[in-house]
């Protein structure tokens, strides 16, 4: 049912509601049917004994990866209730991120626009006018005024052309991004920018830490923990290094050892080292 509210909020609701209930030692199915929604596929692929996250996996188009992976989590682990707690508490702090994040770049996105309107009138309405003058006066014009010159020149068929060009290439651009090779590379570009790709990094952390903490928890062995987790990410080249972790850990790495060199920031790395000395892992 649509109350006006944000999205993010209806599934902080969702899932701290589904935590209530599992605490009340419902079984899942009759959680799932108390639920609010349209969850009718759900619970009938529930009522064949199919566990939930796989039933979740057959409705993409209402969970998502980090949902699903979380809730695989939890069926491991014993601690169902532990994940929908925890992805309330995610899709609330995400709802609130992007509300300030909108608000405080309405002003700046608004500065912007009136910006590149006026820039085009300029260039394409005034501009000529004065490079007419010019042309009549037969004067030689140092380059940059050639080169602005030749852009007032430009059609409004030609402008179009341009606009469709950037177009196809965005199109491009997001094909080969669904290409696990090419998608791969670009997830590990984007997470190297200084602003986003940062932010990106540390979320997707926070979910994989977070998530391996559970599964051990659980008693999970750790080799399966972490490559469990590693799907709490969303960024697939994060996804690959970490399932790259759980690989050397099946091999008799130390899980310190294995993430030497990774994408952990120096404290985690250290926090880790301790854990393991200390039996520890799990809290740290």
């Amino acid at each position: 049912v649509n109350t006006g509210q944000p999205k993010g909020y209806l599934r902080s609701r969702f899932s701290r509601q589904g935590a209530l209930l599992i605490r009340s030692g419902l079984p899942i199915s009759d959680v799932v049917e108390l639920l609010p929604g349209d969850l009718n596929e759900l619970k009938g692929q529930l009522d064949d004994g199919v566990p939930l996250s796989e039933a979740m996996k057959l409705q993409k188009n209402i969970f998502g990866s980090h949902e699903i992976a979380m809730i695989k989590a939890g069926e491991d682990s014993g601690a169902l209730e532990w994940s929908f707690s925890r992805l309330a508490d995610d899709f609330y702090a995400l709802e609130k991120f992007q509300k300030n994040f909108k608000q405080a770049m309405l002003y700046p996105i608004c500065l912007l626009f009136i910006s590149v309107i006026v820039l085009l009138f300029v260039i394409f309405y005034i501009l000529p006018t004065i490079f007419s003058v010019f042309r009549d006066m037969d004067i030689e014009l140092p380059l940059p005024a050639k080169l602005l010159m030749s852009i007032t020149d430009i059609s409004a068929f030609m402008l179009l052309g341009l606009i469709g060009l950037v177009v196809g290439l965005g199109l491009a651009a997001y094909c080969a991004y669904k290409n696990a090779s090419v998608g791969v590379y670009i997830d590990n570009l984007m997470i190297k920018l200084p602003v986003v790709g940062r932010l990106w990094l540390l979320r997707d952390l926070s979910r994989f830490l977070g998530t391996l903490s559970m599964l051990l928890e659980g008693g999970i062995v750790i080799d399966k923990a972490v490559a469990g987790a590693a799907s709490a990410c969303s960024n697939r080249f994060l996804q690959e290094n970490f399932r790259e972790i759980g690989g050397q850990l099946a091999r008799g790495s130390s899980f310190y050892s294995a993430i030497e060199g990774q994408v952990f920031p120096e404290l985690i790395k250290r926090l880790v080292a301790a854990g393991e000395a200390s039996g520890e892992l799990p809290v740290m």
